[in-house]
């Protein structure tokens, strides 16, 4: 009996949730038992992703789904996973601010954060095929307006203009402190991204030639001011935007690939070097390593709401959650005793506001995720294969186009924003 890749998927799924439920049980009655039961989860971390990576892969590694597990992986679970081993002596390491650290917390942050990510996986699958058969009925959305997509020229004025705003704001950067960032308004000009992205998008939609590496280039060339002024996660996704079109074009080999995570690391690494003022990674080991563990902050926004959900509550209803502009990034730093004057902040998270609305509501924004991720991954496999015309093709890469670095992004951005963009 031959078993098929998505029913590997439901098993892994189902072993990863179940173990990281059943230990959880097991640390709640007897509390001595975390620290090794923290080790567990954290291995078992490791392998799910590997594992659902590894099994999604039919066209090459950069896929939606895996860039949904990259995105957990990188900006919740790599530190405190990372610091596993020794989490008793590195509390301070993964969880940087704040009042004291509640090693068990920490310890239960990360098993929900298992348990969310296998429980999505899981939706993923049970809605996979209908989901398949929604994509296969989608028309056709290639059209084209010679004189509309002329804006293009517009697109690319406003792209100078923020790159060069960037370089100043960056010059700045490097004089002042990066919590004073609000101060001296390095992030003012923020909109002349997204005036510029839009007129490139409007030009893909109208022009004849849907050429989406090259829209995707001009897009990741403008979000390197983003990095200039200390928003290097935005880069970072509009570069893996890029990737995801070279590699449909050109299947790249994955040393390529990890030569250009290298890159990006070092300079990641020697921009924060710039911002902060002194060598916070030195040594090509730290040069290259360190930003990924720094990448990791979103996981303190995690335990905060976990920790002190009640004073979060108090912070902020659901009516204001809702239906109002109120941050909950700021309560969650409040309430965990982390104060920023000016500037900075740990902000929020997709885990930390799915343990704020609990689990009713989170249950079904994780039904609205996981169906979200399946159109996207479904758009994604009818794209490789070979039979569908052109046309066609078009309309599956338009929706990539537009929803993919909300996913790369997702787990450090709002419960609802890569819901939303779908």
């Amino acid at each position: 009996m031959v078993i098929s890749r998505s029913n590997y998927r439901n098993i892994c799924s189902y072993t990863f949730f179940m173990v990281n439920l059943f230990i959880l049980i097991l640390s709640v009655i007897n509390e001595g038992f975390c620290e090794i039961a923290y080790v567990i989860i954290s291995v078992s971390s490791v392998l799910f992703c590997v594992i659902i990576i590894c099994l999604e892969r039919q066209g090459g590694f950069l896929n939606p789904m895996t860039f949904c597990i990259i995105s957990v992986f990188f900006f919740i679970l790599i530190r405190p996973v990372f610091f596993s081993q020794n989490i008793t002596e590195n509390l301070n390491e993964v969880i940087t601010a704040g009042l004291e650290i509640d090693e068990i917390y920490v310890f239960y942050s990360l098993a929900v954060v298992n348990i969310s990510l296998a429980f999505t996986v899981l939706l993923y699958s049970v809605q996979k095929g209908t989901v398949s058969k929604l994509v296969g009925q989608l028309p056709d959305l290639f059209f084209y307006n010679k004189q509309l997509s002329m804006i293009l020229l517009w697109g690319g004025l406003f792209s100078a203009i923020f790159l060069i705003k960037s370089y100043k704001k960056f010059i700045i950067l490097g004089q002042v402190s990066v919590f004073e960032a609000d101060a001296y308004g390095l992030h003012d000009e923020l909109f002349w991204f997204t005036l510029s992205k839009y007129c490139y998008i409007l030009s893909l939609l109208f022009s004849k030639n849907k050429n989406f590496i090259l829209y995707s280039l001009l897009i990741f060339i403008t979000s390197i001011g983003y990095i200039l002024v200390g928003l290097r996660g935005y880069t970072i996704a509009y570069g893996f935007l890029l990737l995801f079109f070279l590699d449909i074009r050109y299947r790249l080999k994955i040393k390529w690939l990890l030569l250009v995570a290298i890159l990006v690391t070092t300079i990641s690494s020697l921009i924060l070097n710039y911002r902060i003022g002194i060598e916070v990674n030195s040594g090509l080991l730290g040069i290259i390593f360190n930003p990924l563990l720094q990448q990791g902050a979103s996981f303190e926004t995690v335990y905060g709401a976990l920790k002190y959900n009640e004073k979060i509550l108090s912070c902020i209803s659901y009516y204001d959650y809702f239906f109002t502009n109120k941050d909950i990034g700021s309560c969650i730093d409040i309430a965990r005793g982390v104060y920023f004057k000016e500037g900075g902040s740990f902000a929020s998270s997709f885990y930390s506001e799915l343990i704020y609305l609990g689990w009713i509501i989170g249950s079904v924004a994780l039904l609205l995720f996981a169906f979200s991720l399946a159109f996207v991954q479904s758009c994604y496999e009818k794209i490789i294969k070979n039979s569908m015309n052109n046309k066609l093709a078009y309309t599956y890469r338009l929706i990539i186009f537009l929803a993919l670095p909300n996913l790369i992004y997702f787990a450090r951005s709002s419960l609802f924003d890569f819901i939303t963009k779908v």
